[in-house]
């Protein structure tokens, strides 16, 4: 069994990645690792202006989601069968939070795509690493010969 998330679901795999023994792979696509930078990132300006108003403490509301972070759990899946895709002009995503989580997962095979966050996972480049992410990870049998 292996595991693929796209967006919301590239979170949720990463983190379930920490949390499950025994799956063959996963696949974090367009992973979010860190939402309240998130939040910080796509704050509207007139919030941003009043913040000290708002008495947002970042570093508390940081310390407080960090448990259900993919970043404080150490993945239960063998490092050749992680694998991680995300968009290089991704705005909602930036590419910080797929940096972060190779990084935290020992630098796994990770692709980068020219595109944003909304069709990413229809980047042309993207099904080819998937399949082929699947086919390593003995998910999908190989392509027959001719």
């Amino acid at each position: 069994i292996g595991l693929y998330g796209v967006s919301l679901g590239g979170y949720v795999s990463s983190l379930v990645a920490g949390l499950e023994d025994g799956l063959a792979c996963i696949v974090a696509g367009i992973p979010m690792d860190d939402f309240p930078l998130a939040a910080q990132d796509n704050m509207p300006w007139i919030m941003r202006r009043y913040d000290d108003e708002f008495e947002l403490d970042w570093r508390v509301i940081r310390a407080i989601t960090h448990v259900v972070s993919p970043l404080a759990l150490k993945p239960r899946i063998p490092l050749a069968g992680r694998f991680i895709y995300a968009g290089i002009a991704d705005r909602v995503v930036k590419p910080e939070h797929p940096r972060a989580l190779w990084r935290h997962w020992d630098q796994p095979e990770i692709h980068w795509f020219s595109g944003g966050h909304v069709l990413g996972a229809f980047h042309r480049s993207v099904l080819p690493f998937l399949a082929s992410s699947l086919r390593r990870a003995g998910m999908v049998a190989p392509p027959p010969s001719t």
